[in-house]
């Protein structure tokens, strides 16, 4: 469809963009509006206020961190994606079926353990006085990967699934970034966390189409 390719072409554009070049710019503000008019084009159901609202703060964040250099566009950028993730949490949640869940899947939320372990640790001497926003952004982006993984295991729709390796494509896009800004700088850092954050990005929203 016509909106898939507009998105398609819009995130290509701007992996393939020269670092810092106007071009990288201006699509990654369009990055999330692609995202929201596939939604809005294919979704037939009632619109998820609760879904668009952390997909509007994920806009936000995205134009902040267009700046991440200085340190208070940073946290600014943190913070919009903080609350973004709250908002997914809330939208995964109100679709879990709890009475689904055996007790055995809880203790599948200890995966994220070693993940949240091995980011304090790695950062734990860089990040300064940033690491306790850093241990509470990571816990919040676990949460929400949890919220995604039982929505999906307590029977949701056909397309929930995709919300969670949606959920593990943003671990991994954020775990990089942190490595990239606090630690050292990665080759290819950029191409790498860009394209699993707008394949987590799409992917979240997509699990929400009916």
């Amino acid at each position: 469809m016509t909106v898939y390719f507009i998105f398609g072409f819009i995130a290509l554009i701007h992996l393939l963009s020269i670092s810092h070049s106007p071009w990288q710019s201006l699509t990654k503000g369009l990055l999330m509006p692609s995202v929201a008019l596939v939604y809005f084009t294919v979704h037939a159901g009632a619109v998820n206020v609760l879904l668009i609202c952390g997909l509007a703060f994920g806009y936000i964040g995205d134009l902040l961190l267009i700046r991440d250099k200085k340190p208070r566009w940073f946290l600014s950028g943190l913070l919009m994606f903080f609350c973004g993730h709250i908002f997914y949490i809330l939208a995964l949640a109100d679709q879990i079926h709890w009475s689904m869940l055996s007790r055995g899947r809880f203790f599948l939320s200890l995966f994220y353990l070693p993940f949240l372990v091995a980011i304090i640790l790695y950062l734990k001497k860089d990040a300064g006085k940033m690491l306790p926003a850093i241990v509470l952004y990571s816990i919040v982006l676990s949460l929400m990967s949890t919220a995604a993984l039982f929505r999906w295991l307590s029977g949701g729709s056909a397309l929930a699934f995709w919300a969670f390796p949606g959920s593990v494509l943003f671990l991994i896009s954020d775990g990089i970034l942190s490595i990239d800004h606090f630690r050292k700088r990665l080759s290819g850092s950029f191409w790498v966390v860009m394209s699993t954050y707008i394949a987590a990005q799409f992917l979240i929203v997509f699990s929400f189409i009916r």
